[in-house]
């Protein structure tokens, strides 16, 4: 009668189950426990026996139960913090030491949530934020199909954002198993190895898992959140996962200094917390102080709780700053460390001085019995209220100091500035010149790190579109003190005389700010040396002699008696010109080869990790754009049409003029063909194409006629042959962008139809003056054809599905088998796919050889693209017959009506659930191999469909079958909303 049965598995449990049901009448279901693994049984159990005092530590199982981390397992997932559900259960720490460091400003611990829920202490505080970021992680937690989810919290530095992050983790502490990345530098894969050991630890069955939930912070972009994303998922697949439900979820806690504009750009669910407490919040603070001034003495000194609690009031902080540091003097060690901490606290994230370079700064020692903050306490006086100590994780591990809050190191600039004469740039070159901080003691590396951060780093303006000219602790020494710049940039070019970024920012202020070219050549020479295979400082050295040759064109032009261009002129701006354009040309080279170099990459600081370096043509076509006009300026070339024909054949064939169309069709592929992963980076990105979009319109007013000069043209002769009228139409489709598929496709992008109709009638223009007209021809009219029907399908210039494919199969015919061009295969892709009404056989054996050829030409060609963007899906499949089967993107989103969060819904791939697309897409079905899909059909000859979402197919799976939503891109089909049948 007291029997309690465990059971290693369900199959065990029913054979026991029927074996005592038939022997004694009895059913044991009640006293079994079957559904959890052994270790959860163990767990468990040890957890409840030793649940008033004990050093082990337990994660949260299926249901209630418990799982218990070893040592030497956590001590094998060292990147993480693990947050256990008994943490601080049964051990001991200082609660008078833990709680009025955290007050004084010092980072949160889980002991300080552990201290609040014992018996007669005040709750901890509840940001109004705490809420909605709580039921957004558990909702997407129980709803969500996807392996892996992203959350973001942006925040204002100093307003809570981390705190609040680590409150939701420990209240989830017995729901999820809990993590912090400790360093961020870690290579990713190994944190995603960490992620899926820290998900199936302890787990039998690998598909029960218990979900992680990874808290990061400050990590640099949103596109670095979701490479961290991509890594999970590969894990994910390569452990032959198939959750159902999310194996991970990380919370990215992410400064910002307009939190609520990087909520609006992102594409992730997310929330914001800013400088300023709400009502209900205000009233928390009141009662919390009342239980501190209760425990703790001197409660007025706690000035990271007190900031927040005066609702992070200007006058405040700087009457507390105004106080402590009254009677300043630069002079001594003590106020000379104080200014370091603050310039480093104010222009570098989680920045800090290692206890032992604060010792041998001030030439102190530890004295006996004192540990080492008590002496640099005692060493600093009174502005050891200002600091605190901090736990370092980086390469090595130790103890540092920083100002208690953000907004106290700004205003302790301010006042230093303002009533001691103490600039930032006299902080500045202070720091530079303290050998100590640059020697072998510990901390030492990082600081250097900061301190070159500081520098060079640039961040994006404020509107995000683009970044600054320079970093903000150079723009702040420009702007409010109208210092030497460069006088700064020297001191610490000679310092880190190895590194070529400082070179770099000295060669860019001088040609941008004090247009001292031979400075600024000497320095863009001095980087070059020491990074020559860095496109971004070959870039630099273009922009030099870019910059350079239209500052003198600037100046002849403003010359008051504007003599003629001499040839002594011309020849220095061709000079000019030529260096230029070998510079950008060689960033073109150089950008290549580095994106294909993968390690190369990982040495980049982290902004750049991912993105491939486009300046170089940009420059390429501004210059060529620039020699078009010195020499539209010579008497030989005047505007007249007739001599811009001859300055066209004499550009085409001698100064390689004719590159810009090559650099602006470089471009149109890379925006067209390819899609950031991020909002953050198109909005950036925006500034790049409004750039572009502005000298191909320079381009077009150059080279091509305008509306009203081509009437005139007409008007002048009487006749016009049949090829000029077919030249007048290829000008015209070269003008809206009609000559290349990636044009076309922009336009289908854009929704625009009026372009594409005036485009199909010049292309049936053309077509209809022979038969014999050139394949790309024909394959630019099939795709306006399609685009057209998509964008407008009620229009009567729109051919039939049959004719499309005659036409395709005489393009076919002439390229033959060795197809050297993607556009031919990648309409075969489209209009020779399989349907009901196909020879299915004929279609397969076609389709398959198609896709295979384009996916390596796309993977040949643009292999430099695919680690920074994403191919972009131009079609999905739609039920209807013939051209109607081809849905854009806009049509979709027509179809499921006005939603909230539209991105997000296409990020997270819910929109896929959306119960009317299953009207206007047909489901594919097929099989699935590994990490492959392949189109149910002839076995001879498989078509492989590529996943959109690495996360839903096992690596090493054998073959289930499945079904998905189909799209069409360059690199071949992609399956959506991948579903097991």
């Amino acid at each position: 009668g007291s029997m309690f049965c465990i059971c290693e598995n369900q199959t065990i449990f029913q054979q026991w189950k029927d074996l005592i049901q038939a022997r004694y009448e009895t059913d044991i279901s009640s006293r079994c426990v079957y559904n959890i693994t052994l270790a959860e049984v163990n767990g468990t159990i040890l957890s409840i026996k030793t649940r008033t005092r004990t050093s082990r530590r337990f994660l949260p199982g299926a249901g209630f139960t418990s799982v218990e981390l070893e040592k030497k397992d956590e001590d094998s997932m060292a990147s993480f913090d693990i947050l256990c559900k008994n943490e601080c259960e049964g051990t001991e720490a200082e609660k008078q030491f833990k709680e009025e460091h955290f007050y004084r400003g010092g980072k949160v611990c889980w002991w300080n949530f552990y201290f609040t829920e014992l018996p007669g202490s005040v709750a901890f505080i509840k940001r109004d934020r705490h809420k909605y970021l709580y039921e957004m992680i558990t909702g997407t937690a129980q709803s969500s199909k996807r392996a892996c989810e992203t959350f973001n919290l942006f925040h204002q530095p100093g307003c809570g954002g981390t705190t609040l992050a680590m409150h939701v983790l420990w209240e989830l502490r017995k729901k999820f198993r809990c993590a912090v990345l400790k360093d961020n530098t870690d290579k990713f894969t190994e944190v995603a190895r960490q992620v899926i050991q820290l998900a199936i630890y302890g787990q039998t069955e690998l598909s029960h898992n218990t979900p992680v939930l990874l808290m990061v912070d400050d990590l640099e972009e949103l596109e670095i959140v979701q490479t961290l994303e991509s890594h999970i998922l590969e894990a994910v697949a390569e452990n032959n996962l198939r959750p159902d439900k999310p194996i991970a979820l990380i919370l990215n806690c992410m400064r910002s200094q307009d939190p609520e504009r990087s909520r609006d750009l992102s594409d992730s669910e997310s929330t914001f917390l800013i400088n300023r407490l709400s009502g209900t919040e205000q009233r928390f603070f009141v009662e919390k102080l009342k239980e501190i001034e209760e425990n703790h003495k001197k409660p007025e000194t706690f000035y990271g709780f007190m900031i927040m609690k005066k609702n992070f009031d200007s006058k405040y902080i700087e009457g507390l700053v105004r106080n402590i540091v009254k009677g300043f003097n630069m002079t001594t060690k003590n106020a000379q460390l104080l200014s370091f901490l603050v310039l480093l606290n104010h222009y570098v994230t989680d920045s800090s001085i290692s206890m032992s370079l604060c010792e041998e700064f001030l030439e102190v020692s530890c004295k006996e019995n004192q540990s080492a903050s008590g002496t640099i306490d005692e060493e600093m006086g009174g502005y050891s209220s200002l600091f605190i100590s901090t736990e370092v994780h980086a390469r090595e591990r130790y103890e540092g100091i920083r100002i208690i809050h953000p907004l106290v190191a700004k205003y302790c600039l301010n006042e230093v500035r303002m009533n001691y004469n103490v600039s930032q740039r006299i902080i500045t070159e202070q720091l530079l010149a303290e050998n100590v901080f640059y020697g072998p003691i510990i901390g030492t590396t990082k600081l250097k790190n900061d301190v070159k951060s500081m520098i060079v780093s640039r961040h994006y303006k404020e509107d995000g579109k683009e970044t600054a000219l320079f970093s903000p602790l150079i723009e702040a020494i420009e702007k409010e003190e109208n210092a030497d710049v460069a006088g700064v940039l020297c001191r610490a070019a000679k310092r880190f005389y190895r590194n070529p970024y400082i070179p770099q920012a000295l060669a860019r202020y001088f040609y941008l700010k004090k247009k001292d070219f031979p400075s600024a050549h000497s320095w863009a020479e001095n980087a070059r040396q020491k990074a020559s295979d860095s496109s971004y400082i070959a870039d630099t050295v273009g922009q030099v002699f870019k910059s350079e040759l239209k500052s003198a064109l600037e100046a002849e032009h403003a010359a008051a008696n504007q003599l003629p261009l001499t040839p002594e002129n011309l020849r220095s701006y061709l000079k000019l010109a030529s260096s230029a354009l070998e510079a950008f040309r060689n960033c073109q080279d150089l950008a290549e080869k580095e994106h294909g170099n993968r390690q190369r990459m990982k040495e980049k600081t982290t902004k750049m990790y991912g993105t491939y370096n486009t300046l170089g043509y940009l420059g390429d076509i501004d210059v060529c754009l620039t020699i078009v006009d010195i020499l539209e300026n010579t008497p030989l070339f005047q505007r007249k049409h007739q001599d811009r024909k001859s300055l066209l054949n004499y550009l085409s064939g001698h100064l390689q003029v004719a590159n810009i169309k090559v650099c602006d069709g470089f471009y149109e592929e890379f925006f067209t063909f390819f899609k950031c992963q991020s909002s953050e980076k198109a909005a950036a990105e925006a500034k790049l194409r409004k750039k572009v979009s502005d000298n191909f319109a320079k381009y077009i007013d150059t080279f091509f006629l305008s509306d009203t000069e081509r009437e005139k043209e007409k008007k002048r002769k009487a006749t016009i042959g049949l090829q000029l009228l077919e030249n007048e139409k290829r000008s015209f489709l070269r003008c809206l962008k009609g000559d290349t598929f990636a044009g076309l496709l922009g336009h289908l992008l854009e929704e625009e139809a009026s372009p594409i109709e005036e485009i199909l009638k010049s292309y049936t223009f053309i077509l209809e003056r022979g038969p014999n007209r050139s394949g790309r021809d024909k394959e630019n009219w099939i795709l306006a054809n399609i685009i057209l029907n998509c964008l407008k399908p009620e229009s009567h210039l729109t051919k039939g599905y049959k004719i499309l494919i005659d036409y395709l199969k005489n393009v076919r015919s002439m390229t033959g088998s060795n197809q050297q061009h993607f556009e031919p295969l990648f309409l075969a892709s489209l209009l020779l796919w399989p349907s009901q009404s196909s020879e299915m056989e004929t279609n397969f054996r076609d389709v398959s050889t198609c896709i295979n050829m384009m996916r390596r030409h796309s993977l040949s060609k643009y292999r430099h693209f695919f680690r920074s963007k994403q191919p972009t899906v131009f079609f999905y499949l739609g039920k209807e017959p013939g051209l109607n089967r081809y849905i854009h993107k806009a049509k979709i989103e027509q179809c499921i009506g006005p939603v909230e969060n539209l991105k997000s819904l296409w990020q997270s791939g819910k929109i896929w659930k959306e119960k009317k697309l299953a009207g206007l897409l047909v489901r594919m079905h097929g099989r699935a191999q590994g990490r492959k899909i392949y189109l149910e059909g002839d076995s001879s000859y498989p078509i492989e469909v590529h996943p959109a979402n690495l996360g839903q197919l096992r690596t090493g799976g054998g073959n289930e079958k499945v079904s998905f939503y189909l799209g069409f891109s360059i690199n071949g089909p992609t399956a959506h909303d991948i579903e097991i049948v």
